[in-house]
């Protein structure tokens, strides 16, 4: 199955702007616990 990272990195941004607003720190984290998931599922 091909993901399709940039799309993938578009729909995460766009779930952590609508969380998180305009704090950064906020999106730093969920940005990192997602890629860490995602990662450990596609290795």
């Amino acid at each position: 199955m091909n993901i399709d990272h940039d799309a993938l990195n578009r729909r995460i941004d766009e779930l952590t702007t609508f969380l998180c607003h305009a704090n950064t720190r906020c999106k730093t984290v969920i940005n990192l616990r997602l890629l860490y998931f995602t990662d450990k599922r596609h290795v």
